[in-house]
């Protein structure tokens, strides 16, 4: 993907039964943890740095955070002994993005490509609002592939059909 020009977003994974370090947890920056195989917010945690205090929150649900560096390393450390985790910086969204959303939860923008024999193909392209902070629902808004702008939303859904495909592929033979 890097080599693509895809910015890559570093992270280390904390592999299961490993022992958790101060250092791993306590970088004076916000981190986000997710669940190796993880998907769709199953397992996330976010733990918050405040500067201004040199204090860490670890967010364990919406009503529920850890605010001890003692508490945190004993929960993270139950977490690493049930499963491979990933540790990578804790993203924020670009203002422009934010004006989106009510809450602080990353808007994604999910680009969808087909290979085509010789380049990758965009075929579609969804901006991914956030329902909530926690549940993982989102609103998802389509976008222009070609100029990149918002669409309206359509009652049917495009479909990429079999004969396209075979074109594409006929396409980057020649």
């Amino acid at each position: 993907m890097q080599k693509q020009g895809f910015p890559i977003i570093e992270g280390n994974v904390i592999f299961k039964g490993s022992k958790v370090s101060e250092k791993q947890l306590f970088q004076q920056s916000s981190l986000f943890f997710k669940p190796l195989c993880g998907s769709q917010q199953i397992g996330i945690y976010r733990i918050i740095y405040q500067a201004s205090s040199g204090n860490y929150s670890l967010i364990v649900l919406a009503e529920k955070n850890i605010n001890t560096k003692e508490q945190t390393l004993a929960f993270v450390q139950s977490l690493i002994n049930e499963q491979d985790y990933i540790v990578q910086p804790l993203l924020q969204n670009h203002p422009d993005l934010q004006a989106f959303s009510y809450f602080d939860t990353l808007i994604t923008i999910r680009l969808i490509t087909i290979w085509t024999g010789c380049k990758a193909k965009a075929i579609s392209a969804v901006l991914e609002l956030p329902k909530d902070s926690y549940s993982g629902y989102v609103y998802a808004l389509p976008i222009d592939i070609q100029d990149g702008k918002i669409k309206t939303i359509t009652k049917s859904p495009v479909t990429v059909s079999d004969d396209m495909l075979q074109k594409t592929k006929t396409i980057c033979r020649t």
